[in-house]
């Protein structure tokens, strides 16, 4: 993806999170007549559609010269000009949120923004029932590191172990919340 080519063909509104197509100059088309038909029916119009995954997930992508692209991908790469980190992360966990304070680099040690996985049957991200002491454990992992935070008679006490763990490592308040209607595979 090359900043001259997009910018040339798409605008970015940082505050909606909006991409937009821009007129087209007469040398990408074969005729003035062509141009004038694309520039009526598409400059100034909003650019991209929300596609799905095949679990469900929806995001929004654009189509540039017949290559699809993220828009969020695009609205990066818009914004502050240069090729976005191999990931880039929505802060709010909506990936239909394209607005620049939304997006960060998800390559980062702070892109720790993971909802509760679908597995959890304590109800709290990180705490888990011990059956051979019968009691709260709480855990954390980051970087593949596995911190055991201790065993408690009490999940609410678990919960702040891990609550407190995943200060200090500088995790985000998003993570381990139940995932957001959007990030949530269909029944």
């Amino acid at each position: 993806m090359e900043y001259e080519k997009i910018s040339s063909l798409l605008s970015y509104d940082p505050e909606t999170g909006f991409l937009f197509w821009l007129p087209r100059p007469l040398s990408m088309f074969s005729s003035a007549g062509n141009q004038g038909r694309w520039n009526n029916r598409y400059a100034g119009k909003l650019a991209g559609n929300i596609k799905k995954t095949m679990l469900g997930y929806e995001y929004v992508t654009v189509k540039v010269l017949r290559k699809d692209y993220c828009a969020h991908r695009v609205a990066w790469l818009l914004y502050y000009k240069c090729q976005p980190p191999g990931k880039v992360d929505h802060i709010n966990m909506n990936p239909l949120d394209n607005r620049i304070e939304n997006l960060r680099d998800g390559t980062h040690d702070n892109n720790l923004n993971m909802g509760m996985t679908t597995r959890n049957t304590s109800g709290v991200s990180g705490v888990c029932w011990n059956k051979s002491c019968g009691k709260w454990q709480a855990n954390v992992r980051k970087n593949g590191v596995l911190y055991h935070l201790g065993v408690y008679t009490e999940k609410s006490d678990a919960a702040a172990a891990v609550a407190k763990k995943r200060d200090e490592l500088g995790f985000s308040k998003l993570h381990g919340l139940e995932l957001p209607i959007y990030h949530r595979k269909p029944n």
